[in-house]
């Protein structure tokens, strides 16, 4: 069964979404890992301690990282390494997303 997940106008499976999110965490080690950049957030956000600060970032960035998602659930298909079982979980999560995404494009 599909989920859906809203980020304003665009939408995703909620397996795109988790991979998405994952995408967003990678992407705040790597540009956190600038101290400029990583002081400028906490100065954004003060208060918080490095695992809220990291939190927040993927929330609000995750969104960003939606077909990064898609691309990458496509080239995990392609892999050898990745089992049959997951390979079947991996085309309903995108059948899912593909489903959900024409749905609402006729809605719109």
């Amino acid at each position: 069964m599909s989920r859906l997940t809203g980020t304003g106008q665009r939408v995703c499976h909620v397996g795109v979404m988790k991979v998405a999110q994952a995408a967003a965490g990678e992407l705040y080690e790597n540009v956190m890992s600038n101290n400029a950049y990583y002081e400028a957030w906490k100065k954004q956000n003060p208060g918080l301690n490095a695992k809220q600060l990291e939190s927040r970032f993927i929330a609000k960035n995750w969104q960003k990282c939606i077909e990064i998602a898609r691309a990458t659930l496509v080239e995990m298909l392609k892999r050898p390494d990745i089992g049959e079982d997951m390979k079947d979980g991996i085309m309903e999560i995108l059948e899912g997303d593909y489903e959900l995404r024409n749905k609402i494009g006729m809605l719109n």
